[in-house]
């Protein structure tokens, strides 16, 4: 019944259908100006008439004791939503309730909790309260419409949830416990917003240091739930509460609803299917709910989530979280990535985590890492280069001096070779002759001088080899 849905194209609701409301005063008084009326002159047609002030215009939804419908506030012209109470079966406990509804509604003032703007009777004496029209869809549409479930569509889910849990918190933090929380009464806006609603089975607690909201039916004593009773949807129930227990009710009670919200928002299925009511409900007695990684066997589910929902529906209130916030919190974690209270993890899975949590981070020093070493590796390419080009160069020098020797050694050996022939008739040597000889002996050490020198600071094989060092000291011991 809490599902504000758009009226169906087949409903047609009278567009001049209005409901008669009782007037509640004279005609406004303005100080220092007098009536109203009579300040607006003619205007005053325009004032709305206080007996037809909300114009109906469709059906939202209704259940056993209510009816929510769609209408037009004729005094602020805006559209709202207005809860009114049937009258078949209508008793006084029942017309306690629905006023207590109205009146916990209108006190939990939070942007996730839908806003009461009045309560009154109609002009058949029938209870009645206004609230925000929401336009959107309830969690438990989204749910049907996308079933399939990516990252993205859990995102934003959770998101959703931890709204959800904020709204919780806030009444908790009043005294005051919804008892019906499931995916129906958590209505999505088309821009974003997260309401929860149908405040009608909520509870007020006894803690006077927590309640912080009155209704008529906590004044006189009858806001309490009859031991055995029980109120709530069975699907999303906790133990105590499916088996009546008023006493063991509180906070803990819609931490266990929340966590079988978020065990649908993971599975797409109630945490209890039972062929009938009963059945539900004593499966909800009991604690029987599947696991999750049971139920979704063979399909991906984010273990920490698990963690979650299996903290928030321990059986025993004790262990379950000890506020809707701290809930909240772990599941904001999860999107964070950070660790969560719920969770176990090994030093991989933390490293994971870590890695994740701060990617950016790790990216980042990463690139910094690469770039260092793409640093290194074209400096040290670089030098290599550098390098090769020198030895390159020290090579054709190499090359250019052991042509310049090999054309000394054969002018000192055609001096040698050419033996008597340089000499003078009286036996001595030609003098032209011996200082040709002197002079290709002197080209020749100054070139193994400087093959000498080139190859004992040689740093590379191939120039020492392309030198022959050895080679060169015999022959400069030989020449000298």
């Amino acid at each position: 019944m809490s599902e504000q849905t758009p009226t169906p194209k087949d409903t047609k609701p009278d567009p001049e259908a209005t409901l008669p409301c009782k007037p509640s005063a004279a005609p406004l008084e303005v100080a220092g100006l007098g009536r109203l009326d009579q300040v607006l002159g003619e205007d005053a047609a325009e004032l709305p008439d206080p007996d037809h002030r909300y114009r109906l215009t469709g059906e939202l939804g209704r259940g056993g004791m209510g009816i929510v419908l769609a209408g037009r506030d004729g005094t602020f012209r805006r559209d709202v939503a207005i809860k009114v109470m049937l009258a078949a079966g209508a008793g006084p406990r029942q017309i306690a309730r629905f006023l207590s509804e109205a009146q916990i509604q209108a006190q939990l003032d939070h942007p996730n909790i839908c806003p009461v703007h009045e309560l009154g009777l109609d002009a058949e004496g029938r209870p009645y309260f206004t609230m925000k029209l929401v336009r959107g869809e309830s969690l438990g549409q989204v749910l049907r419409r996308v079933p399939d479930l990516d990252h993205v569509a859990l995102t934003d889910r959770l998101r959703i949830f931890i709204k959800a849990c904020d709204a919780v918190a806030f009444a908790h933090s009043r005294g005051v416990v919804h008892r019906d929380l499931k995916p129906g009464n958590i209505m999505v806006g088309a821009f974003g917003e997260v309401l929860v609603m149908d405040w009608g089975v909520a509870r007020i607690l006894d803690d006077d240091e927590v309640r912080d909201v009155e209704t008529l039916r906590h004044d006189d004593g009858g806001q309490h739930s009859l031991e055995g009773e029980v109120l709530g949807t069975p699907a999303y129930m906790p133990p105590e509460q499916a088996r009546g227990d008023a006493a063991e009710i509180g906070p803990h009670t819609d931490v266990y609803s929340l966590g079988a919200i978020l065990y649908r928002i993971l599975c797409g299925e109630a945490p209890y299917r039972g062929d009938t009511a009963a059945e539900t409900i004593e499966l909800a007695r009991v604690g029987g709910w599947v696991p999750l990684v049971e139920r979704m066997a063979g399909r991906p589910l984010p273990r920490e989530l698990a963690a979650v929902v299996e903290k928030a529906m321990a059986m025993e209130p004790a262990d379950r979280y000890a506020s809707a916030a701290a809930m909240a919190e772990d599941v904001q974690a999860w999107l964070d990535g950070r660790t969560l209270v719920a969770a176990t993890y090994s030093p991989l899975q933390w490293l994971a985590l870590w890695t994740r949590r701060y990617r950016a981070a790790v990216v980042a020093a990463l690139l910094v890492v690469v770039a260092v070493g793409a640093s290194i590796g074209f400096s040290q390419w670089r030098a290599a280069a550098e390098l090769r080009a020198a030895e390159d160069a020290t090579l054709r020098s190499v090359a250019e001096l052991n042509e310049r020797r090999h054309a000394a050694e054969v002018a000192v050996a055609a001096v040698v070779d050419a033996g008597p022939s340089l000499r003078e008739p009286n036996g001595e040597l030609v003098s032209s002759a011996v200082d040709a000889w002197y002079d290709a002996h002197d080209a020749l050490v100054a070139i193994l001088e400087q093959l000498s020198e080139i190859g004992v600071s040689a740093k590379s094989g191939r120039v020492a080899q392309a030198v022959d060092v050895d080679g060169l000291s015999s022959l400069r011991q030989v020449l000298c």
